[in-house]
């Protein structure tokens, strides 16, 4: 794969068949195998999205690991494996917190790649990268989820350096004798945006697999788009996330028509089809509004031309971090403490 201008789209589209669940392993070998692969960049840019390992796992389940170089192919197998482990681990903890919650009957689920761990969505347990242990808490069993957790090793809590009002998550918990670190939520959303999910409906609908609570798969699947377009800004930047789409590839969006049906006619979400759309043609999408037309426009010009892509996230970055401060500056008495007892800041 030749380098060019256009590397960074021909890249990513790649990552894309690689993730893909497609009949595509005859089509990936002989695109492989006529071209030059920048083997360097595809690591690059997978890492940057989150999905090295994935890329790995998913280029052995298509039986396709022989067209990697070796060192790249040990390289690999060696840091998928030590995510594998980890991500055992993390399961491991997931199942004590787990029995801890349901025995004190405190009504929960687990969010995010945690909840797809538990669920069994993985073909390999390596597949996925994890931070957090994300958990979904009813409001009134806050406060008693957080103390627990204190009381179970969970003693040291990482917060903002000025008070946070309404943050969707408690402070994060660490214990020096487990991996992962918790965030008890209150809600999915940021404080804004709470409003597009229901918490109540989120837990009344939870499934229970492996002992372990977790949200329905329309509502993975709404968490997990939501969460990429608003609290991790993908609506903002126009851009797309490898591991969010992944979280979707494995929960099976693509068959699933009616849900695909209601999230095109919903305004972030059918933002995230339209662009998911480009990459991976399996993804429809029934609605398709000039707004929308305007937006993967956009990001098709940003995957084509390199300067217009960095010049409009930097501009982006800009913009959003000096209406962020001013917002905090004006509305938030304890960050403005902070700054002027921090002015070297």
């Amino acid at each position: 794969m030749a380098t060019s201008s256009n590397s960074y789209k021909i890249i990513l589209q790649l990552i894309a068949d690689i993730l893909s669940f497609q009949p595509n392993e005859t089509e990936l070998r002989l695109l492989l195998h006529a071209t030059k692969t920048d083997w360097e960049d595809v690591v690059k840019i997978a890492s940057k999205h989150l999905v090295l390992t994935t890329v790995y796992c998913r280029l052995k389940q298509k039986k396709l690991l022989d067209l990697l170089p070796e060192d790249l192919r040990i390289y690999l197998k060696e840091l998928t494996t030590i995510n594998r482990n980890r991500n055992l681990t993390l399961l491991n903890e997931i199942k004590e917190i787990s029995s801890l919650l349901k025995a004190h009957e405190i009504n929960h689920v687990f969010l995010k790649g945690c909840a797809l761990l538990a669920g069994d969505y993985f073909k390999d347990f390596g597949e996925r990268m994890i931070g957090d242990i994300d958990i979904l808490v009813e409001a009134d069993h806050l406060e008693q989820a957080f103390n627990l957790l204190t009381l179970h090793g969970y003693t040291k809590s990482i917060t903002f350096n000025y008070e946070v009002k309404n943050y969707r998550h408690l402070p994060r918990q660490v214990s020096e004798d487990k991996f992962g670190a918790v965030e008890l939520h209150k809600h999915i959303l940021d404080d804004r945006h709470s409003y597009l999910t229901d918490t109540d409906s989120v837990l009344s609908n939870k499934t229970i697999v492996n002992n372990v609570a977790i949200p329905s798969v329309d509502n993975l699947i709404w968490i997990t788009i939501l969460a990429h377009q608003l609290n991790d800004l993908g609506n903002y930047y126009n851009t797309l996330h490898y591991k969010y789409v992944y979280d979707c590839l494995v929960l099976n969006l693509e068959a699933n028509k009616e849900l695909l049906k209601k999230l095109s006619q919903e305004k972030y979400a059918s933002n995230f089809l339209s662009l998911m759309n480009v990459h991976f043609p399996e993804i429809e999408i029934s609605i398709n509004t000039f707004r929308l037309k305007v937006r993967r426009t956009l990001f098709i010009l940003k995957l084509d031309h390199r300067k217009f892509r960095v010049f409009s996230h930097k501009l982006k970055y800009v913009n959003h971090s000096i209406s962020d401060r001013l917002s905090l500056m004006i509305y938030n008495k304890s960050y403005r403490n902070h700054i002027l007892s921090n002015k070297h800041l």
